[in-house]
């Protein structure tokens, strides 16, 4: 393609862009629900042959296809306008999974629409070694005053990391579940201990930031509570530690309680903590790490054959493969329909098709997946 084509191609790229935004569309060809439509657009140069690649490349080849766009210093326009349509025209939401203030800058810059999820600990081992240090010293103390110094200083360091973690959402919602350190042994005590630390460091830096001028959107997720007692005593203890924290700057910060459920939990109890709870995490990382299927021979055909009513357990990844899962989803959806329910593994766009066949409506990505799942992730909606 010569620099004349390309220019042209491009310009009637951004027109294509324009059409396919306009929310009334009379032509079947200015919509994604018409494959053979867009196809013929690109053969005629309606979009750019980068754009056609991206929009019509099979799962492997559209995550290899991002990968080069975006380590090029050449022009990524067509990378972005396609990255902007999506976000505009996807239901799905696409976050970032995170254990330190880097790694959540990292995934908000790659276009996460938040951080699906931070685990309460992880930030004990990040590089903050004073913090991981106080933290040690906490947990080896034996006498009341020591314990109650190294508390103070526990909480005013973590205080700070939290900050950083919530500065990097920039107002996107933050998923955060209680700390439960399984690195070390421990009292039970010493566990809820370290969780109403916690919680009040976070509550701490959500002040801060809203006394800054940053609106923070703080998602607090009950740890894989095993029935409806267990999330009302970990929902209660939250808004414990929020009332007493925050005292009359409460109603002014934007808290969301929910749970971080474990794949093992029973369908029916899965649906009565939906039944309170603001948000629903499904802790698939606690199943082998997502690897997605893609059918053998029909790669140019994968997305005109994902058969979604075929029963899951046929072609799911083993991730989201889990016995309870279809039927827990299916049940929280009875109880409260319109709730929002996350998967927190590292989703490929290969699991987009259990994803969407399960009805998950958030996923957590890698930042180097980030694009490719946003791209396809419309694709399949569009379909």
């Amino acid at each position: 393609m010569n620099e004349g084509k390309r220019r042209n191609g491009t310009e009637l790229g951004k027109r294509f862009y324009n059409r396919l935004s306009r929310e009334s569309r009379e032509h079947s060809s200015g919509n994604l629900n018409d494959v053979n439509g867009l196809k013929d657009l690109a053969t005629t140069g309606g979009i750019t042959y980068e754009e056609a690649l991206l929009l019509f490349a099979a799962p492997e080849d559209l995550e290899e296809a991002v990968r080069k766009k975006e380590a090029s210093e050449k022009d990524r326009s067509s990378l972005q306008r396609l990255l902007g349509w999506s976000d505009e025209k996807r239901k799905l939401k696409v976050l970032s999974r995170a254990d330190t203030e880097e790694q959540a800058l990292v995934g908000m810059k790659y276009g996460a629409q938040g951080i699906g999820l931070m685990r309460g600990e992880a930030l004990l081992y990040s590089k903050n070694q004073p913090l991981n240090k106080v933290y040690r010293n906490w947990l080896e103390s034996r006498g009341e005053t020591k314990k109650q110094h190294y508390r103070f200083r526990l909480i005013s360091l973590w205080t700070e990391e939290w900050m950083g973690v919530l500065q990097a959402a920039s107002g996107c919602p933050c998923a955060v579940s209680l700390a439960w350190d399984r690195r070390v042994e421990c009292s039970p005590q010493d566990r809820v201990e370290l969780q109403d630390i916690q919680l009040e460091s976070v509550y701490r830096a959500a002040a801060r930031c809203q006394s800054e001028g940053l609106d923070c959107q703080l998602e607090l997720l009950a740890l894989w509570p095993s029935d409806v007692s267990d999330f009302t005593e970990a929902h209660d203890f939250i808004e414990e530690v929020g009332s007493q924290t925050l005292c009359q700057l409460k109603p002014s910060v934007n808290i969301k309680i929910g749970a971080l459920l474990h794949p093992d939990i029973l369908p029916s109890d899965a649906a009565e903590i939906a039944r309170l709870a603001d948000v629903i995490v499904i802790d698939t990382e606690m199943e082998p790490g997502l690897r997605g299927m893609v059918e053998e021979n029909v790669c140019d055909r994968i997305w005109e054959r994902i058969r979604m009513q075929e029963p899951i357990a046929e072609w799911a990844n083993p991730a989201l493969q889990h016995s309870n899962l279809e039927e827990t989803i299916r049940q929280i959806r009875c109880v409260k329909p319109n709730i929002g329910i996350r998967a927190v593994g590292e989703v490929t766009v290969s699991d987009l098709k259990a994803v969407y066949r399960l009805g998950v409506t958030e996923v957590c990505c890698a930042p180097s997946m980030m694009a490719a799942v946003r791209l396809a992730g419309v694709r399949f909606e569009k379909m």
